[in-house]
């Protein structure tokens, strides 16, 4: 079932992407966030892409993160009612240390 949901989706996402770089005449797609880790997109996609002439770039796979701690930690905060306001001494670090 699992395999069946999976082969679905590629397949939409897939049809639907490689539609879209048609109508907008795009000549090069770039695939990005934690969705493009997934092999067989990224395979179906390239496959897809070069038979219609367009460049599909895909970063490396440790590259393709999800943005889902975020989404997660700013829905824990906004439950416990703390607003942006509170985090305007916060001061951004980049670099903490994943590719170190």
């Amino acid at each position: 079932i699992s395999k069946e949901f999976q082969d679905s989706v590629v397949n939409v996402l897939v049809k639907k992407t490689i539609k879209a770089c048609l109508f907008t005449k795009s000549k090069n797609l770039l695939l990005g966030g934690g969705v493009s880790a997934n092999t067989i997109l990224r395979e179906k996609m390239i496959a897809e892409g070069k038979k219609l002439g367009i460049k599909v770039l895909v970063p490396p796979v440790n590259l393709c993160n999800d943005n889902a701690i975020y989404i997660a930690s700013a829905a824990f905060f906004n439950q416990k009612g703390v607003k942006l306001e509170d985090f305007k001494n916060v001061v951004a670090k980049p670099s903490m240390g994943i590719m170190d």
